[in-house]
């Protein structure tokens, strides 16, 4: 059960930390960003440790998703990490507000 909010800023710096975690990691991802749209919607691919940005990919594409969609598969649980074959790592926030 998510217990916070989030929402990716930079999605190239965050998928290029990903994909330097996990050189063995592939992917091909479109990403649409209507708050951002001209910093985050791109598409992106990853492979060999590097994320790059190619918005002139014509290929199959793994995930074309929004940047909201995106968040909540990066910080969901290993184990839906592990049915869709991405990295996951779901956050622990252990702050108690008033």
């Amino acid at each position: 059960m998510p217990r916070g909010m989030g929402r990716l800023v930079n999605v190239e710096k965050a998928l290029s930390a990903i994909a330097a975690a996990d050189p063995g990691f592939s992917c091909s991802i479109r990403v649409n960003d209507k708050l951002l749209p001209d910093y985050n919607s791109h598409t992106f691919i990853i492979k060999k440790g590097l994320c790059v940005t190619d918005d002139s990919y014509c290929g199959k594409l793994d995930f074309d998703v929004t940047v909201e969609v995106l968040t909540d598969i990066i910080f969901s649980s290993s184990a839906i990490g592990s049915i869709i074959r991405f990295p996951s790592v779901r956050p622990m926030i252990s702050l108690m507000l008033d």
